[in-house]
């Protein structure tokens, strides 16, 4: 998923630029005012990625997962279809903000496990 959207932002930056990537956790009462979705049963992880690169046509946020959606030459499209699927499967949301002429940055929130949820799912 951080991938295919990482693969996207430097095909956007064809002339360079910069890509950050940043973790943090977000509390429930963050994460529902940001979400602005029923409440949320518990905390998640906020990972934003943001680029400075071309951007995308402001129309695009209304067909942006949408199959074959693209900004780049036919074959294309399928990439943040597969990110927002997997962002769903993992009970989680993802939000785009266009920057205009001048970058994009993807939201994705993923509930957080607790420790001892953690520890168990990494047992062999």
């Amino acid at each position: 998923m951080l991938i295919s959207l990482v693969v996207n932002a430097c095909e956007a930056m064809p002339v360079g630029g910069t890509l950050c990537i940043r973790a943090r956790n977000v509390t429930k009462a963050q994460c529902q005012t940001q979400l602005k979705t029923a409440p949320v049963p518990n905390d998640h992880v906020l990972i934003e990625m943001a680029g400075d690169g071309i951007g995308m046509p402001d129309d695009m946020i209304h067909r942006l997962f949408k199959p074959f959606a693209t900004t780049k030459g036919p074959g294309c499209g399928f990439g943040l279809v597969k990110v927002r699927h997997t962002v769903r499967t993992l009970n989680g949301h993802i939000f785009c903000r266009l920057g205009g002429d001048h970058g994009t940055t993807f939201e994705i929130f993923l509930p957080a496990l607790r420790a001892e949820t953690a520890r168990h799912a990494c047992r062999p």
